[in-house]
């Protein structure tokens, strides 16, 4: 088995050309935490959350971070709800503080190993296109949640109507 296939970390250009802005910080967190799923505190990540994950291309993970925060919306609007929706939305801030740096090294690992195969440059070139950040796919989500907060009180307005 080559060093390639069985490395489960990135050198420093990897993990630069994978990261793009902040590629030391991303390191040294990967590195000083190399052990552990948690890799370090991120306040970018507590505070924006599925926004934090979308600029750097974690769509797979803002899936499930959105499917998470409708679905607690949808059991815990309740009239007298279990668990007030605020806990949950504080919760899923301080879940992403603590586990951002975790699952994005998670990210750039399944990219890298995709990239096993390919030579030096090619490798790199792959991580910087799968990796880094997204403006786009940001103002998406921004356009996306702003017409969800704009469109649901006509939908529920529409629903109460109906009743």
């Amino acid at each position: 088995m080559d060093e390639l296939t069985s490395r489960n970390w990135l050198t420093k250009e990897e993990a630069e050309s994978f990261t793009g802005t902040n590629g030391y910080y991303y390191l040294e967190k990967w590195r000083n935490h190399s052990n552990a799923f948690f890799k370090g505190w991120n306040w970018a990540a507590a505070l924006f959350r599925v926004e934090w994950m979308v600029y750097r291309k974690m769509y797979l993970e803002t899936s499930i971070a959105l499917l998470f925060l409708v679905a607690s919306a949808v059991f815990l609007s309740a009239d007298d709800p279990v668990v007030p929706v605020e806990i949950t939305t504080l919760a899923v801030h301080l879940l992403a503080g603590f586990l951002g740096n975790g699952l994005y090294r998670m990210k750039a690992m399944r990219v890298f190993k995709k990239t096993r195969h390919m030579d030096e440059q090619q490798r790199l070139g792959h991580l910087g296109k799968k990796g880094g950040t997204s403006l786009v796919g940001l103002f998406v989500l921004l356009g996306a949640e702003f017409a969800f907060l704009f469109l649901l009180p006509i939908l529920l307005d529409s629903i109460t109507i109906g009743h």
